[in-house]
């Protein structure tokens, strides 16, 4: 064998090596759009989202518990996720019988924030002369504000009607979705890669709902958010 013909054949299977490779990835992504395993490093943006919902869970519990420090602590999460406002695209549609209907009764609340949460810790204080200078300590900081926060979609979304959204994530990296409502009825999610498969769900009986999983390669998925009462929902839609 000559030199020549040595290396028009290594060439030549470095090339089927590309080749099979190259044809593997496709084969890829006609599967499931989610890392069987390993563990993505967490970005901040990431960590931004899911203190989203951790900050939303407190409001909730100090609400119900009475429990100014829950506020308090849900407030300076708040205050420190920042972030980026933005409209996304959305279609809807009928989820059964009454859909987009606006039965019952609904009385709308003003956008909860860090403030917000304060003035509401402030008033559950009581007089507590210490908690109250806990709290102005808290409240007069300087926030933090992430330089990477996650992305946020305001809107609302009928009753018993699905709203839809594509969104892009990377692969090699955590997504991680969060949808937050306004309290009045159960919300579900769903995500779904371009393939159609289901990749996460989250169907608690809450309005607070999370998606976490690690894209294998970069691409769109559909984000389905579910409204099961009676009424509209206001919510807001975070993502990495």
């Amino acid at each position: 064998m000559t030199k020549k013909t040595f290396r028009l054949m290594t060439a030549a299977a470095g090339i089927a090596l590309l080749s099979g490779a190259a044809l593997a990835q496709a084969d890829d992504k006609m599967g499931s759009n989610r890392a069987s395993q390993g563990t993505a490093a967490m970005t901040p943006q990431a960590v931004g989202v899911e203190q989203t919902k951790l900050a939303a869970d407190l409001v909730a519990y100090g609400r119900q518990a009475v429990d100014p420090i829950a506020l308090l602590l849900a407030g300076q999460i708040e205050a420190d996720i920042g972030g980026t406002e933005t409209k996304r695209e959305k279609t809807s549609e009928a989820a059964g019988d009454g859909a987009g209907a606006a039965a019952g009764t609904k009385t709308e609340r003003a956008r909860t924030t860090a403030a917000s949460l304060f003035t509401e810790a402030r008033t559950l204080a009581r007089g507590d002369s210490e908690l109250l200078a806990r709290i102005e300590r808290v409240a007069n900081r300087k926030s933090k504000g992430r330089v990477e926060g996650p992305t946020v979609h305001r809107d609302s979304v009928r009753a018993r009607t699905n709203d839809w959204y594509e969104v892009n994530f990377r692969g090699g990296e955590p997504a991680r979705v969060v949808v937050i409502g306004d309290g009045d009825t159960d919300l579900d999610l769903y995500i779904y890669d371009q393939n159609g498969n289901q990749i996460c769900t989250d169907t608690d009986y809450t309005d607070r709902l999370i998606c976490s999983w690690n894209p294998a390669w970069t691409g769109p998925f559909r984000v389905k958010i579910s409204n099961l009462g009676g009424v509209y929902n206001n919510y807001h839609l975070s993502t990495n």
